[in-house]
């Protein structure tokens, strides 16, 4: 019975297969596209098509499955073809937004005869997920510049991946409007799709930033082929008095205890713990800082950019963070130690050993955190006033490049008021390569000359080093000439010549099968300055750029881009209130490519910045549609690049200064993005308590299906006294009025209240009865400024305190004078037509017997001089202001006062044309 059933088996398997061969034979089954291209979160339509071949009806049970795509139709349907016809089934497929571009997908479909059941056909179709390019630069908020141009600033940029591929990406930063150095070398990295990373930018302002208005600093991705991906730009917030009392305490004081939960609402949030105090004596410093760091998401801990600065005397010491500048920049962890014999001089010894940020793997496979130690000495000294040098030796042990490299540079500078300047640096330096056991020897000198005469000005900056020179600029050559013409009081004619050259060690070898041996860049511009009226002015600046590549030093030029284009700037300033900077640049771009013109067009840049009290706005418009080619066998690809950029900020104080907040949005396209990205922002900096300061940062990010939300809070305390001060001593100062001018606190001399002190880097009121408390101050000697109140004076302007420990009494005499008020007026020269202010100058009053009283002009031009009965002699000292020169008419009589009666006094100054060359061209970065 069993052979039975299995001989029927075996002959209903064969009769079965048989029929569904004829069956397959009979009919075909095909997709009437032989693949389909499809974008994340897109739906297509697919068809498939089936023809009966033979003269029987078939009857069958379609079934679809897709693999990575979603199915919008029915899986199965039943089908049915008529003898000797064709029919179709069109369906829907969809494409999820995680789909990667490096993986296939595919939709298979099966067609099941009804009358035996098994496959009579099939037909796959293969499914490409196109690459989608979407990475995107997000700000972080950045920490602001405190207190010094020698801070550095540290600013977070967020890359995040929102494409189906992987993208090799590299970060360059640049400063857009100068004002900083950056030293954030090259970053390359790979980026998979769905992930996002953290890069750190680190840059420190130089001698140009005080001079502008918006300082900025940008950073751009760019992929294999060199396309820009992602732009971002941060501009650092400057603390100053305009909105936050604080900032001065925190300068001066500079104690403060910070508790900050940042990037609340990402993956990468942060508590951070921040403890700053100084402590500062005439002979005697300490500066603690500590940064803690905490993030949530890997439970890690680290600390950031703590030190410790001690100076006794003539020695100092710092242990931490150490951050060096000269013709060698080093940085990391480190100690220093050191002496400043003198006010003229001083030398001091720096060792640092940096194994941050980087990890490598060895040659046995395990990760491993290369050093870079370096050894330098750095010496200063000046002859005078006008005079002065200086020197930096270092040795670097660079286990990451291994290499090893020592530089010695000299820097001398002379000035000799606005008329001449000129500095100039000379270093020799020798880089030791581990692996090819040779040695480079290289130089670098630079020499800057600036100076003026009469309605002539110039200014000429050179410097070249080596390609294997060890300091920051390596393989750097820069020129740039320019002169300039002053023809009369509204007038300007200037010409400048640029001309800068770059070694390959400022590319990344990483990425191009192609590396430029040389890459010259040369700008000539003629620019024609015109003064409209006193708070408008018109600059046009015609200009050639040419830049040549050569990929071998040897031969002909490979790639050569000319631009000639032309520029209008436009200054204005309101009354009281108002700025206005707009620029517009237009040119035509040429490209050649091994002597063969690839293409040409025209190109449109412009940018804007408006403030009006506490509304600002700006804007930047780029439209440069350009030609790249492939030399690594692609084909050649044309890709408009045009940038929109435009927001508005609202900054005010209210609540009687305590508040400070800050509301924007910024609205971005780019076509690399294909889209609109939207940034709003919000801050506030609240103080309460006298001592306490609450502060939130908030952002949201808009970009098509993408959202964030960025949070960062913060508490920060400003305690009076420095950690580690000694016992505090009780001192009681008490402030009367000398009536019989003896000195001595006489009988029915009344008290003085309202007198300020500036005691210890700060500032006392005087109180009830004329006293004033100088607690917790350590044994020492010190020097306070008194300042009366209104009809009273302290001839001696200072005061020496000598505090002991244990309780003590001061009594101060204050005299009651007369006064001296006056005004200055600033009469224009012939040449001369911008606006210059006297506040705060400096007005001086001298008796017969040479006793000096001082005070400062206000801003609307007014002086006030309490001062003794009696005759003085006036001087004036004016604040220096680059390009004026200020002619100071002095009456020529001794002024007159009696007690009660005010003498009025007229001072007359004429402003002239000063240093042109700082003038027209801004100030000259000093090497």
């Amino acid at each position: 019975m069993f052979v039975l059933r299995l001989f029927m088996y075996v002959i209903t398997c064969l009769v079965c297969t048989k029929l569904a061969a004829q069956s397959r034979e009979q009919i075909s089954m095909t997709f009437t596209q032989s693949s389909i291209s499809i974008q994340p979160a897109q739906t297509v339509q697919a068809v498939v098509s089936f023809t009966n071949k033979s003269n029987d009806t078939i009857k069958g049970l379609l079934t679809l499955q897709c693999e990575g795509v979603e199915l919008l139709s029915a899986e199965q349907k039943q089908i049915i073809i008529p003898p000797q016809s064709n029919k179709i089934h069109a369906f829907k497929i969809f494409a999820p937004n995680n789909l990667k571009a490096s993986q296939q997908y595919s939709c298979r479909a099966s067609l099941q005869s009804n009358e035996h059941s098994s496959v009579i056909g099939s037909a796959t179709l293969p499914i490409y997920v196109n690459k989608q390019h979407k990475v995107w630069m997000i700000p972080q908020p950045q920490q602001p510049i405190i207190g010094s141009l020698r801070d550095t600033v540290y600013w977070q940029a967020r890359i995040v991946n929102n494409g189906n591929s992987e993208e090799s990406l590299q970060l360059n930063t640049n400063p857009l409007a100068g004002g900083f150095l950056v030293f954030t070398p090259v970053i390359t990295f790979n980026l998979l799709p769905g992930h996002d990373t953290m890069l750190l930018v680190k840059c420190i302002p130089n001698q140009q930033f005080p001079s502008l208005l918006h300082p900025q600093v940008g950073v751009n991705l760019v992929d294999t082929r060199g396309i820009n991906v992602a732009m971002a730009y941060f501009e650092p917030q400057v603390l100053s008095n305009y909105y936050r009392n604080t900032v001065n305490r925190n300068i001066t004081q500079f104690n403060y205890v910070d508790v900050s939960s940042n990037n609340l609402f990402t993956n990468f949030a942060t508590q951070e713990l921040t403890v700053h105090s100084q402590f500062n004596t005439p002979r005697t410093n300490a500066d603690l800082h500590l940064h803690g760091l905490y993030f949530y998401n890997t439970t890690q801990t680290a600390l950031s950019d703590s030190y410790l600065f001690l100076r006794s005397g003539a020695l100092f010491t710092r242990l931490g963070f150490i951050m060096q500048q000269g013709e060698a920049f080093v940085a990391g962890q480190g100690v220093t130690a050191g002496v400043l014999p003198n006010d003229h001089s001083s030398v001091a010894y720096t060792y640092i050993n940096d194994n941050s940020n980087f990890l490598d793997i060895n040659s046995k496979g395990y990760p491993s955190a290369p050093r870079v130690q370096s050894h330098s000495v750095n010496m200063e000294y000046s002859f005078s006033d006008t005079m002065s040098f200086s020197s930096q030796f270092v040795y670097k042990m660079d286990d990451r490049e291994r290499v090893n490299g020592s530089l010695g540079s000299i820097n001398f500078k002379f000035v000799r008021g606005p008329e001449m300047r000129v500095q100039s640096i000379f270093a020799l330096s020798n880089e030791f390569d581990r692996d090819t056991k040779k040695n480079y020897v290289s130089a670098a000198a630079g020499l800057d000359f600036v100076g003026t005469h009469k309605q002539y000005d110039w200014l000429s900056s050179n410097y070249v080093s080596g390609d294997h020179y060890v300091g920051l600029r390596r393989g750097f050559k820069y020129f740039d000439e320019r002169f300039g013409f002053t023809l009369n009081e509204k007038f300007r004619l200037g010409v400048r010549y640029l001309q800068q050259s770059l070694s390959p060690a400022y590319y990344e070898p990483l990425f191009y099968n192609f590396m430029p041996a040389n890459d010259l860049r040369q700008t000539a511009e003629v620019n024609f300055q015109a003064n409209i009226t006193d708070r408008l002015r018109v600059v046009f600046r015609p200009y050639r750029f040419r830049q040549e590549l050569r990929y071998d030093s040897a031969a002909k030029v490979d790639y050569i881009s000319i631009s000639n284009r032309a520029a209008v700037d436009v200054y204005w300033q309101g009354k009281k209130n108002g700025f206005l900077y707009l620029t517009y640049d237009v040119g035509r771009m040429n490209y050649e490519i091994n002597d063969k013109e690839i293409n040409k067009f025209w190109s449109h840049k412009a940018n804007f910045s408006f403030t009006y009290k506490f509304f600002s706005v700006n804007g930047i418009l780029q439209y440069s549609p350009y030609f790249l080619y492939e030399f690594a066998g692609k084909p050649r690809s044309y890709q408009y690049n045009n940038t929109y950029q435009i927001g508005p900020y609202v900054q005010k104080t209210l609540l009687k200064n305590h508040l400070y907040a800050m509301a924007g949005v910024q609205f971005l396209y780019q076509d690399i993005i294909g889209g609109w990205f939207t940034n709003y922002t919000a801050r506030f900096n609240y103080e309460f308590l006298g001592r306490c300061e609450a502060h939130a940062f908030y952002t949201y990010m808009q970009q098509d299906y993408f959202k964030q939300h960025n949070l960062s809070v913060g508490l920060t305390y400003f305690f009076e006294q420095p950690i580690g001060r000694p016992t505090p001593t009780k001192t009681r100062l008490f402030f009367y009025r000398d009536d019989n001018n003896n000195n001595q606190r006489d009988e029915g001399e009344p008290p003085v209240e309202h007198v300020q002190m500036k005691l210890n880097g700060q500032t006392l009121v005087a109180g009830n009865q004329g006293v004033l408390k100088a607690d917790k101050l350590p044994p020492g000697k010190y020097i306070a400024e008194v300042i009366p109140p209104n009809g009273m004076i302290y001839p001696p302007g200072q005061i020496v305190l000598h505090i002991s420990k244990g309780e003590q009494i001061v009594h101060i005499p204050l005299k009651q004078g007369a006064s001296i008020q006056g005004t200055v007026a600033i009469l224009k020269g012939k040449y001369f037509n911008r606006e210059v202010s006297a506040m705060g100058w400096q007005i001086i009053a001298k008796d017969v017997n040479n006793q000096p009283y001082q005070a400062f002009v206000s801003d609307d031009g007014s002086f006030h001089l309490v001062v003794p009965p009696g005759e003085y002699k006036l001087d004036v000292i004016p604040q220096q202001t680059p390009n004026v020169k200020i002619d100071i008419q002095l009456p020529k009589q001794k002024v007159s006062v009696q007690k009660g009666l005010p003498n009025l006094v007229k001072i007359e100054a004429t402003a002239n044309n000063g240093d042109q060359s700082v003038k027209h061209f801004g100030v000259a970065k000093e090497r």
